[in-house]
């Protein structure tokens, strides 16, 4: 289903001029103003109803693909992934890094052809099977839940490095009620956030790799060139049999796969996304630049830093660097807030996106004069605040 040709048309509704794309496909009926119409569906009814709240530019689009989704995953819980060897975490990152970027590539072509509120979940039903639908729209905002409140748990336990000693909840609530302001407001708003937020994570992303580059070579207080040295002792990979490091690797395909975050990031903001016939498609060509340098670039940079047999798994102490440690988490707690203002845009999506189809309560599916989604909004805080709830 390759596109043959690409057009562009403005469409006006109110004050608000939206650019919508017009492609044409074979096999597949198009409306007038370029959309594709199955027969006996409703997904151009739907695309155009959600013209008149696109309000993600392409700046938004192109840099919250690239680094939106990416937080303590990465940063934080890789440390576990690295206690299975160096080169056993670089295969299970390499594994995984195939599956997203053929997922996204299929992802990429429908959520380009039918950019409608709620994308996979309501293409799921449409195209497979309503039963589907229901599944993959309720398991997805569970699972954003879930990621909204790990997030905030880790922001509690990184201010803990500190000296911060009070009830988790306190940091937890407030990270929460964080999140919530954010989301309440028009998609743009929260797209000006999560850029500013996601250009931190490039700058860390870019700053840590330049800081292993010059700690290898010797440039540390310690004056110990090691470059590759913990590849041979202990090793690179973790078990003294065959049974044992089969266990290290299940470990860490398993932490790799938690670690990486898919493209149903992109996917959901392309109902939000200006021209996405143009924007989507390109902020998923980004997705290898982001596989790439954070996750293959990630796991290489702890694999050189840290012994799988270093239960601290922090190098700067190790290296006895002073300042840096707590410069470092306090850009780490900017890129985890991100990645949970964008799991809570995810969980509050497929929310709106389930109701729509008649699959969550109706009074989900309500927008304000300013397209903003505050039932759903509200409802995907407090399913995170349920889990902490359940964990404490």
């Amino acid at each position: 289903m390759d596109p043959s040709s690409l057009t562009q048309q403005t469409s006006k509704k109110g004050d608000d001029v939206e650019r919508v794309g017009s492609i044409d496909v074979g096999g597949i009926s198009m409306t007038k103003g370029g959309i594709p119409e199955l027969e006996g569906d409703t997904l151009t009814a739907a695309i155009l109803d959600s013209v008149n709240h696109r309000r993600l530019n392409p700046r938004h689009i192109q840099l919250t693909a690239f680094a939106g989704s990416i937080g303590a995953a990465l940063f934080v819980a890789i440390g576990s992934g690295v206690l299975s060897g160096p080169l056993c975490l670089l295969i299970a990152f390499i594994f995984w890094v195939t599956v997203v970027f053929s997922v996204a590539q299929c992802q990429m072509e429908i959520v380009t052809l039918f950019p409608l509120d709620g994308s996979f979940i309501r293409l799921a039903g449409r195209m497979v099977d309503p039963a589907l639908g229901v599944a993959v729209g309720w398991n997805h905002f569970f699972a954003q839940t879930s990621y909204v409140i790990f997030e905030a748990t880790i922001i509690n336990t990184l201010v803990e490095y500190w000296g911060y000693d009070q009830s988790p909840a306190i940091l937890i609530t407030v990270s929460l009620l964080f999140y919530l302001a954010i989301n309440v407001w028009r998609a743009d708003l929260f797209g000006e956030a999560e850029f500013w937020l996601a250009l931190g994570k490039v700058i860390l992303a870019a700053g840590l790799i330049f800081y292993t580059i010059v700690v290898m070579l010797g440039g540390n207080p310690l004056s110990d060139r090691f470059g590759f040295r913990y590849w041979k002792d202990p090793g690179v990979w973790a078990g003294d049999d065959a049974g044992s490091r089969l266990k290290s690797f299940v470990n860490a395909v398993n932490v790799a796969g938690f670690v990486m975050g898919g493209p149903e990031y992109i996917s959901m903001i392309a109902g939000e996304a200006r021209d996405p016939r143009r924007t989507v498609p390109r902020a998923f060509k980004t997705i290898i630049h982001r596989l790439m340098i954070f996750f293959i670039g990630g796991c290489l940079c702890v694999g050189i830093l840290v012994p799988y047999n270093d239960k601290t798994v922090i190098s700067m102490e190790r290296l006895h660097i002073p300042v840096l440690p707590s410069i470092v988490t306090a850009v780490l707690i900017t890129t985890i807030v991100s990645a949970g203002n964008a799991y809570t845009f995810n969980a509050s999506r497929s929310l709106h996106a389930l109701a729509l189809e008649g699959q969550a309560p109706k009074f989900l599916r309500r927008l304000n004069n300013n397209t903003r989604r505050d039932d759903a909004s509200l409802s995907g805080v407090p399913g995170s605040w349920f889990n902490q709830c359940q964990g404490t």
